[in-house]
């Protein structure tokens, strides 16, 4: 009988990143890697943590809240000795997990023949919402996921999987929990695990980025903020020095285009990320995104007259690029049975 764990957590995240370490793998000599899967609804504490008192009138601040404006702080600091006082006034934190691999990174030199040196092959998705959802265009200049993403993106000293919760957190909190951000794959390479991601990012001189951003649909309904994400997402890489291809309004005719230039431009030691804002549909797990020429009137047309996340998966994987990154800002519903309004 297989048993079934549902964890909306915090530190859970951490130590499912951890779990995927590099020596961490060596039981299996690299032949099993563990795959995450799952978004983070609120804060989480494991009971070693110590019970999280939540008061519904209170003029104080609970200790859960005092611990949050220490490592807000602790953050802001940013040295190891910030993070080692963290560590000692609260041993059993939510954030001990994270103020250790802080302390990793500013202990760590890592040399760029480490990062390149390191083979294994990494594929992180982070979806703007859960499956069977919708993604707010909203109500600024980009839609609500982007609006956090590019915000966290530009956050320093930030690590690869404290962005993702951050994400999480943050669109679930913004939106009352309507929206809550979906993130899955697996992430064993010691760069990113380890070092902060713009810095990780330099470490590898080949990066490639494709932003897509549909707004101007010819046979449903457009969308407000669409390329204003997708240009602003692609400001973020230039500044990493990033290869870009953006392709906002793309057809259908486009696509093949796509796949040619990764295919081009991707090799080992690769750093890719993808990025797409715009009409989606997910059928069966299967996540398409819909160019502004497709005609959908039934999944059939769908499946067609898309393009299909897993193909895309599967022509940057042939390339054996190192790590792969996916950013989707777009619904995961049925449209065919919507009822809320969103991408």
């Amino acid at each position: 009988m297989k048993k079934i764990l549902l964890v909306l957590a915090i530190n859970f995240f951490t130590i499912l990143s951890h779990a995927q370490l590099p020596e961490n793998r060596v039981a299996s000599k690299s032949h099993q890697e563990p795959w995450m899967q799952g978004s983070f609804e609120d804060h989480f504490c494991f009971p070693s943590c110590g019970q999280i008192m939540v008061s519904q009138v209170s003029f104080e601040l609970t200790e859960s809240q005092k611990e949050d404006n220490f490592w807000s702080d602790t953050k802001a600091a940013g040295n190891i000795k910030s993070f080692e006082a963290y560590l000692k006034k609260y041993p059993k934190g939510q954030y001990i997990d994270l103020a250790n691999a802080h302390i990793d990174h500013l202990n760590l030199n890592m040399p760029t023949a480490s990062c390149l040196k390191d083979k294994s092959v990494d594929t992180l998705i982070s979806f703007a919402t859960v499956p069977g959802s919708v993604s707010s265009d909203g109500i600024g200049r980009n839609g609500l996921y982007t609006e956090v993403l590019i915000n966290e993106l530009y956050r320093p000293n930030a690590i690869m999987h404290e962005i993702l919760m951050r994400i999480s957190i943050s669109v679930n909190e913004k939106s009352k929990g309507v929206q809550i951000p979906w993130s899955m794959g697996s992430m064993s390479n010691d760069c990113f695990n380890r070092l902060y991601f713009t810095e990780a990012l330099k470490k590898y001189p080949n990066k490639f980025a494709v932003i897509l951003g549909n707004s101007n649909y010819t046979k449903i309904a457009p969308l407000r903020n669409s390329i204003n994400d997708s240009n602003d997402v692609k400001q973020f890489f230039l500044n990493q020095n990033f290869i870009t291809l953006q392709k906002n309004n793309f057809t259908f005719k486009d696509i093949r285009i796509i796949f040619r230039e990764i295919k081009k431009q991707l090799s080992r030691d690769a750093v890719f990320v993808f990025y797409y804002a715009g009409h989606a549909v997910e059928i069966n797990g299967e996540n398409y995104f819909l160019p502004v020429d497709a005609e959908i009137n039934n999944e059939a047309d769908v499946k067609e007259n898309s393009l299909r996340l897993r193909d895309l998966i599967e022509v940057v994987n042939s390339t054996e690029s190192n790590f792969n990154l996916y950013f989707v800002d777009a619904s995961r519903d049925n449209p065919f049975a919507r009822t809320a309004i969103g991408r």
